[in-house]
């Protein structure tokens, strides 16, 4: 997500804020390495992790799920924030942090982020614990913020039990959060936006394990409800698919794009304010 900041000192030098999300393994960072072999000087950070999730305009449900035959000493999903030195407020429930880094205490803790012109609110749902450490807590990194929700922290480990097909496969793990994102002009301060997080109604709920036995689902459903607007989604936990997508509106399906600067059709034909757009053909 992009979103309006605004400079000190020249109105049109502002750089707008930065919100991405990856899932991490081993606590890396921009320029680590890789792999053995890995000599370049990247500066990419890659998402090792399987993502799906469903969205309608500003919320948001997001399932992390960590990588088959899983080898490692930590893995999480961290939900980054660019420039933590122009984020002016940082909340956990009523509680505004002044000093990191800060635990998240609870699933039911509801982290809201204050920058530029928006609050972002972010609620964990659901975090399979693959040890007994899974903190949940807000970081500084290389001058960003970060959220960090941990599957596994603990000895370098190989989850043999991960590897699917496999006799002891049960699903995979998962890391579930809810976003939702409003204009900090219509809210006093970000506990005020936090408590209308809050009152939206979080529902998990997912079938009981078995191991795998080459059929059959093990279906997930992951519910937001809040006044008229939902979110749901409904994921099959044995083969990682997106089973259902919902909003108040209905089933969501696979529909096309429509922005304020974009629109996709099936058909070829566009109006846009009454206007045809005109239609380059192009070869290759």
């Amino acid at each position: 997500a992009h979103y309006r900041r605004h400079s000190v000192h020249n109105e049109n030098d502002a750089r707008p804020g930065v919100f991405y999300t990856r899932y991490v393994l081993n606590d890396k960072w921009f320029g680590d390495a890789y792999h053995a072999t890995d000599r370049t000087k990247t500066r990419n950070l890659p998402d090792e992790g399987d993502f799906l999730g469903v969205q309608h305009e500003n919320r948001a449900l997001c399932v992390y799920a960590p990588p088959l035959s899983l080898h490692c000493h930590s893995a999480k999903a961290a939900l980054i924030w660019t420039q933590l030195a122009h984020i002016d407020e940082i909340w956990v429930d009523d509680v505004r942090v002044t000093q990191l880094p800060a635990t998240v205490p609870t699933l039911d803790s509801t982290i809201v982020i204050g920058s530029g012109e928006v609050y972002m609110a972010v609620r964990p749902l659901a975090l399979t614990p693959l040890t007994k450490e899974t903190p949940m807590q807000l970081v500084a990194r290389d001058g960003d913020l970060v959220l960090e929700l941990f599957n596994y922290r603990g000895p370098d480990k190989r989850f043999w039990e991960m590897r699917w097909p496999g006799a002891f496969y049960q699903g995979r793990p998962v890391c579930a959060f809810y976003l939702e994102i409003g204009e900090r002009a219509g809210y006093r301060d970000g506990a005020t936006f936090g408590q209308q997080v809050a009152q939206t109604n979080f529902a998990v709920e997912a079938a009981a394990p078995f191991t795998y036995v080459a059929s059959g689902q093990r279906p997930a459903t992951f519910t937001a409800a809040r006044d008229d607007a939902h979110l749901g989604l409904e994921i099959d936990l044995m083969a990682w698919d997106a089973l259902r997508r919902w909003t108040q509106h209905g089933e969501l399906g696979w529909p096309k794009l429509e922005a304020p600067l974009a629109r996709q059709h099936e058909d070829g034909r566009l109006e846009v304010d009454l206007a045809e757009p005109k239609v380059v053909e192009m070869s290759l």
